[in-house]
């Protein structure tokens, strides 16, 4: 069992170890994998318009404007619909 960690060098790009794991997931046999044990996750619904706050967005200091500069690198293996095919 892998742990997928994207991780980012000083330059903003993904790790050479990052791009093998995800390599590696990718080209994995399809079967069923037990992940997580001993963790918790859950998912809830709302019929309210959740939002981030002005606190959370700006003065926490958590937030990574320059985030999707890691992806920047990343090959794409999609190539969309074969042409002809709607």
């Amino acid at each position: 069992m892998h742990t997928i960690v994207v991780d980012a060098d000083g330059r903003g790009q993904l790790s050479t170890g990052t791009i093998a794991v995800l390599a590696g997931a990718s080209n994995a046999e399809l079967k069923p994998v037990r992940v997580a044990d001993g963790t918790q996750a859950f998912m809830f619904e709302s019929h309210f318009m959740l939002t981030v706050t002005p606190w959370a967005a700006e003065t926490c200091g958590k937030v990574q404007p320059d985030y999707y500069k890691v992806w920047q690198d990343l090959k794409s293996n999609f190539t969309g619909p074969a042409s002809g095919s709607a």
